[in-house]
């Protein structure tokens, strides 16, 4: 009895100190560079995961607006998000990856052809 009670809690200690991947799920601060109306600001605020657990919902907040990502997945293994959203009767892609901290996203929006750099920092 004493040697199961041993390796049961040798398991759980090993459960409890095994590394935990990132998640983009949380509050973060965001910032798109270099569009034609400037620097443009705000707050992204991502749920999930959905029923997929590679899909989130995100929300999407800046100048007074919101706006809803219409499809957002991440890649647990390799930390990638891919997204889209319309903006302005057109389609904007995200590709931007989670660094492995968790706290911080870079990457780019595409529109058009032209491509914008992403940055994002969580919220603490």
């Amino acid at each position: 009895m004493k040697k199961l009670l041993c390796l049961l809690f040798s398991v759980l200690a090993l459960a409890a100190c095994s590394p935990m991947k990132p998640t983009p799920a949380g509050q973060w601060d965001y910032q798109v560079l270099e569009t034609p109306e400037g620097d443009v600001t705000g707050t992204l605020t991502i749920t999930g995961p959905n029923a997929d657990p590679k899909s989130f919902s995100v929300l999407m907040k800046a100048n007074g607006s919101e706006l809803a990502m219409d499809r957002f997945t991440f890649d647990s293994e390799t930390n990638k998000i891919d997204g889209e959203f319309i903006y302005s009767g057109m389609k904007v892609k995200v590709d931007a990856k989670q660094h492995e901290s968790g706290d911080e996203i870079t990457g780019a929006m595409w529109v058009s052809g032209l491509d914008f750099p992403f940055k994002a920092t969580r919220k603490k």
